[in-house]
């Protein structure tokens, strides 16, 4: 979500270049901005009246988020009017339709900054590579003609089966791509088994920290993962990708990868899965 949450954030930077703009975050997902253009601040805090904040752009409109802007007494409180259990505590709304699946998540984050003055094309999301994490993962990364990343974690679904992963990743060894493993602590099991299924795999699953994680996507050739935030990075960083989508209820148009070349490969109907020779022939259209 932060990740096509950044032209927005973007946006209003370009709007208003003397503002100071500080994102209230997870504190896991505070190495996306690190040395952000748009972003002068992170914090983890939502006791947000000692700030003195004048204006508050709220995309999740979840209710803890809403009802500290709104406790804090934060003059313009910019959310979304569809979101019935918090829409009156702001002052700036917009109504975004959700049922709509013909707008991508950029564009509806966009959507949102109509009544600030801002609209056209969202700007391309920026990501800056921690320098100190690019010298760590330089051995990783340096000298390999290509290299390809599989990320086999899902959020809003279940994931892919491993073995049709470990089917990927012989394919890809054997179009000569040095394979990675990516993935957190959640990812642990399903990776080992895909890394098993072939001694070339390196399995890097849980041993980077986020700031890696983005230095080593930074440098990938081709990604392949499921609709999880590690796409959208690589999307960021215009790696060719493979989206994979089993969940019915999330679109293909709404969630794709945001500015790279792409093919999602989509389940059809519920509790349908997607053949390993369907991943195959939409990885050969983005090489």
């Amino acid at each position: 979500d932060l990740v096509l949450t950044l032209p927005a954030v973007q946006a209003v930077k370009r709007a208003f270049p003397d503002a100071r703009i500080t994102l209230l975050l997870r504190e896991y997902t505070a190495p996306v901005v690190k040395d952000h253009p748009a972003v002068d601040a992170v914090i983890y805090d939502y006791d947000l009246k000692k700030y003195h904040f004048d204006l508050s752009v709220n995309f999740y409109n979840e209710f803890k988020d809403t009802f500290a802007v709104w406790r804090a007494g934060i003059p313009a409180r910019l959310g979304d009017s569809s979101r019935i259990l918090t829409a009156w505590m702001n002052n700036l709304r917009v109504f975004r339709n959700w049922r709509d699946q013909t707008k991508h998540e950029v564009e509806q984050n966009m959507a949102l900054l109509k009544p600030l003055g801002i609209s056209g094309p969202p700007p391309a999301p920026i990501i800056v590579v921690d320098a100190a994490a690019k010298k760590r993962v330089a051995s990783l990364v340096e000298g390999k003609s290509r290299l390809a990343g599989i990320h086999c974690g899902a959020v809003t679904s279940q994931s892919w089966a491993p073995a049709k992963f470990a089917l990927i990743a012989k394919f890809l060894i054997e179009n000569n791509y040095r394979v990675l493993i990516l993935g957190g602590e959640k990812e642990r099991s399903a990776a080992a088994i895909i890394a098993a299924a072939n001694s070339d795999i390196v399995n890097l699953t849980g041993k980077l920290p986020l700031t890696d994680l983005i230095a080593v996507i930074s440098r990938l050739n081709f990604f392949l993962g499921m609709d999880s935030g590690p796409a959208h990075l690589a999307a960021v960083f215009q790696v060719p990708e493979v989206m994979i989508m089993l969940n019915p209820n999330a679109k293909p148009y709404r969630w794709h990868p945001w500015q790279t070349k792409y093919q999602t490969v989509a389940a059809q109907g519920k509790n349908a899965d997607v053949p390993v020779a369907e991943v195959i022939a939409a990885i050969g259209k983005v090489f």
